[in-house]
């Protein structure tokens, strides 16, 4: 799997409906992500709020095509992503092979 398409498998699992939405009529991964990666800010015309939480982590304003990242909120949607695949885990109904091939394909990381 591609790192687009890991990032955007990443982001369904925080909350499908309201992601596969955002996704569907813009870019995250080059919007949010390579910009928040590479150079620590959004390319696009966003704010990044640290205190404040907001519905979810990536929000767009259609009306002003403004990106809100909520830190924190982003945070605790990682976390429940998280806590679901360790269950999920635990039940059989997950699986570590993408987890390990990310994992190999990505050394520098550890």
């Amino acid at each position: 799997m591609g790192e687009e398409k890991a990032f955007e498998a990443f982001l369904k699992r925080l909350d499908f409906l309201y992601y596969e939405g955002l996704l569907r009529t813009l870019n995250l991964y080059s919007e949010i992500r390579c910009g928040l990666a590479h150079a620590y800010m959004i390319d696009r015309n966003a704010d990044i709020n640290m205190g404040n939480i907001g519905c979810h982590g990536i929000e767009y304003n259609q009306t002003e095509k403004r990106y809100t990242f909520w830190v924190r909120t982003y945070f605790d949607e990682f976390k429940k992503a998280v806590n679901c695949y360790i269950d999920g885990l635990k039940r059989g109904t997950e699986s570590l092979d993408n987890l390990d091939k990310g994992l190999k394909a990505r050394p520098e990381l550890l």
